[in-house]
């Protein structure tokens, strides 16, 4: 019952037949086919009158099935990434065997799972999937997450014994303190500008870096004074007087390495200092990167108050300036 083809066109004839009158010399190429079974086609050529006999067997094609499930179910089912339209549980029929199959099963709200299948005989296969939810992890991502934390885990470690071998262990340094008094008491009591409290005190500070200790209280002219402490130290200024009755007190300031250094305090404080015209901050203020023997304008400026202003040129050992504003 297989047709029979000559170069590639269909005789119409089905064997046991006899194709005549073809030309001696003359490649051809004679194929069979018949429904389930393999074609055949293979050349041949005729070099005389004799018949040649073409005499082949059809290989039969096996056909088998792909049994699909999942969990849950009424997952849509894609063979080789092409949509069924079934849905699981379904069976995917006449698929030819020994061939391989890709299976895919989509589900909202599920991750979807994609298999292999190879189809080796007429009994069929099956796919049988847990879907996962989207947010749910599979065991190997479980595994593989605490493999990562434990890898992560041992590299913190191993950061942390390089850096105990590197490095010398640290001493602990003491704390700093400063401690003053004022004649008379009760003055304000400010560190780089920042209030700290009254005199007398103590106050924890700063090692190793300038300290800009400024005295001020009302009716009196303040005082200033720059100092360095080592770490650890603990240093008293003793007491430091405070002047008054001039409406400016003009004294340096006590430091090492000072020179292009101003502080400007004034009574009331809280008043804009103005430097060669530009604004600067609030009373009490300190300035430091002036250039020395040269000469500069300061300007203090409080609402309700007449404005105070002088000129000065810095001197190596730096300048601080206290102005009593008036009201108006």
């Amino acid at each position: 019952g297989a047709k029979i083809f000559l170069d590639g066109k269909d005789t119409g004839k089905v064997p046991p037949a006899v194709l005549e009158d073809l030309p001696l010399s003359q490649n051809f190429h004679i194929g069979l086919q018949l429904e389930k079974h393999r074609p055949i086609e293979k050349p041949v050529t005729i070099y005389s009158i004799e018949p040649l006999n073409f005499n082949e067997k059809l290989e039969e094609i096996l056909y088998g099935p792909i049994r699909v499930t999942s969990s849950p179910s009424g997952a849509r089912v894609y063979l080789d990434n092409k949509d069924t339209g079934l849905s699981t549980p379904a069976t995917l029929a006449e698929l030819e065997v020994g061939k391989n199959y890709t299976v895919r099963l989509a589900r909202q709200g599920y991750r979807e799972v994609v298999r292999s299948v190879e189809l080796s005989g007429k009994q069929g296969a099956a796919v049988s999937e847990k879907l996962l939810k989207i947010d749910e992890k599979t065991p190997q991502e479980i595994a593989e997450q605490k493999l990562q934390e434990l890898e992560r885990q041992k590299e913190l470690q191993r950061q942390k014994e390089r850096k105990t071998k590197e490095e010398p262990p640290t001493q602990a340094v003491a704390d700093t303190y400063l401690s003053l008094s004022s004649n008379p008491k009760g003055a304000d009591v400010f560190i780089n500008g920042v209030r700290k409290g009254n005199t007398p005190g103590r106050w924890k500070v700063a090692a190793a870096s300038p300290l800009e200790i400024t005295l001020s209280k009302s009716g009196f002219s303040s005082v200033t004074k720059v100092v360095t402490l080592r770490p650890g130290e603990t240093r008293n200024l003793g007491t430091l007087n405070l002047g008054g009755g001039s409406s400016t007190t003009t004294s340096p300031i006590s430091t090492t390495g000072g020179a292009g250094i101003i502080v400007i305090d004034s009574n009331p404080p809280g008043a804009l200092v103005l430097l060669n015209g530009a604004p600067q901050k609030t009373t009490p203020v300190r300035i430091k990167g002036l250039r020395p023997s040269t000469s500069h304008t300061i300007t203090v400026k409080k609402d309700g108050y007449q404005t105070w202003s002088t000129s000065f040129t810095v001197t190596g050992d730096g300048k601080s300036f206290m102005a009593n504003l008036k009201k108006l």
